[in-house]
């Protein structure tokens, strides 16, 4: 919440893969706590264990959104925690294309909606820890039930059509962060909405204004209304609404900050009086760089951006399971030993 600068630096992450948590548990190389040992050997109860053994100062819970949309299969080509197969959703690809389509598609209910898995991880949280859930954000969700590359046309050639999803998807994601905001044990909404690409955002500002922004407005609103803060993960290049983020839907928080994309000692400087900025942690370096170049990457950041608050050291988008265990491990290390 920018309120002054910490003892010290927090690391943050949105996702930590199951191959990667998994090999964590297993292996004694990066035990930060003990002492606290999960109820059950439930994966849900195993992933708390992760996130305090890690040393956060939280748990992160992704919260099961029942959106069913359309995906493909393409090898993993991870070398040591390979999961076989790794699903993406092709642009060409899309559940809904017509409004016969939009009419028959089995739009979730709030009602029906299950957040047990944050409630047991609320419930059973080692103390002084809170939990932050991570819900899709709207974009996502849009674009992928009719394939991006169609979201694309249609936006331009069927605006009602669009319009018509992204009202289902915003109206129904704000229940979900309302009711997530409402769990005993919250301490914040992780939102994830992918917007850009390397260059810019994936569809114009002036659309995102029209279509999207509005329901980030009330997600934001009904987060903040818990007197919770809401944080924004979002890759690409962000520069051109920079302040639509900042100003207009009021976010607290922006993750994840590409070094491909962004110098973040600028950053830091433009923005970082009005925003906290979490990441930087180079994906690419975590993946095939060597432990020492991941030290240094984080004591930069340690040492140069993080005084006056404001930061958390985090990866560039998120410990994939193609991210060798050892560059993990550095990183918190380098994060602990503050």
């Amino acid at each position: 919440m920018r309120s002054g600068e910490p003892e010290r630096v927090p690391a943050m992450e949105i996702i930590v893969d199951p191959e990667i948590r998994r090999a964590w548990l297993a292996s004694d190389l990066g035990k930060r706590r003990s002492g606290w040992k999960p109820p059950t050997e439930d994966p849900d109860d195993q992933n708390v264990r992760f996130w305090y053994e890690a040393g956060y100062d939280y748990i992160r819970i992704i919260t099961r959104i029942p959106f069913v949309d359309k995906t493909a299969d393409a090898a993993d080509t991870a070398s040591d925690h390979n999961r076989g197969n790794r699903g993406w959703r092709p642009g060409h690809l899309g559940i809904i294309q017509n409004w016969q389509e939009f009419e028959s598609y089995p739009w979730p209910d709030i009602r029906t909606t299950n957040f047990g898995n944050i409630e047991r991880a609320a419930k059973i949280k080692p103390d002084g820890m809170l939990v932050i859930p991570t819900i899709s954000g709207v974009f996502e969700h849009a674009s992928w039930l009719m394939g991006l590359g169609n979201f694309s046309l249609a936006i331009v050639d069927e605006p009602d059509l669009v319009e018509a999803i992204i009202e289902r998807v915003g109206s129904y994601l704000l229940e979900v962060a309302q009711g997530l905001a409402s769990i005993e044990g919250v301490g914040a909404i992780w939102l994830a909405d992918d917007l850009g690409s390397n260059a810019a955002t994936l569809i114009s500002p002036r659309l995102l204004r029209e279509y999207v922004f509005p329901w980030h407005k009330r997600i934001s609103a009904a987060v903040h209304q818990q007197d919770l803060p809401l944080i924004l993960h979002s890759c690409g290049n962000l520069r051109q609404i920079f302040d639509d983020l900042i100003d207009d839907i009021k976010i607290d928080a922006l993750h994840s900050l590409q070094p491909n994309i962004y110098d973040i000692a600028e950053l830091k400087q433009q923005i970082g009086h009005r925003v906290a900025l979490l990441g930087n942690v180079d994906v690419d370096l975590l993946a095939t760089g060597e432990p020492e170049q991941i030290r240094r990457q984080v004591r930069y950041l340690l040492d140069e951006i993080a005084p006056g608050g404001g930061f958390a050291v985090s990866s560039s988008n998120s410990i994939a399971n193609y991210c060798k265990l050892e560059n993990f491990v550095a990183m918190l290390d380098e994060v602990a030993s503050q």
